[in-house]
């Protein structure tokens, strides 16, 4: 960060390598560092054993020591869930489901049993997407969007 940035005003993004996950890299004494992290440390002190440093602003290559606060992993997955930033539907790299298929899940008489058979899915996942456990209604009108 240089002297002219003021660290009160928005988003400083890092001028320098990005990695494949939108993080801002530095070099350090030859090893790979997060350019946020480096920042942090710079105009705070040290980061606590087993504390991340969380973006407040949700821009990865943001480097504003403004915008960075340290917290537990739990604390950074809280954070991203209060703001729904996690995949969620299709989206997620794990889900086998469509919106088009949950739908029609939802609207089955078929058994669990037999449309989990169908869908190449466990039953107890046809249960929970009946029941709104997962794949609510906020989901699927969020999706159709």
């Amino acid at each position: 960060m240089s002297n002219s940035d003021k660290p009160d005003q928005g988003c400083i993004n890092h001028g320098g390598a990005i990695n494949s996950s939108g993080y801002g890299v530095v070099s350090v004494k030859g090893k790979t560092k997060y350019a946020h992290r480096e920042a942090y440390k710079k105009y705070f002190g040290a980061i606590g054993d087993g504390l991340v440093v969380m973006h407040n602003c949700d821009n990865k290559a943001c480097v504003n020591p403004l915008h960075l606060s340290q917290g537990t992993h739990s604390d950074n997955m809280k954070d991203m869930t209060s703001k729904e930033r996690q995949a969620r539907g299709e989206s997620h790299g794990r889900s086998k489901l469509t919106s088009q298929q949950v739908k029609a899940i939802r609207e089955s008489t078929e058994t669990c049993r037999a449309l989990g058979a169908r869908y190449n899915v466990h039953n107890t996942t046809i249960s929970e997407i009946k029941r709104g456990v997962i794949w609510d209604d906020a989901l699927l009108a969020e999706l159709d969007k």
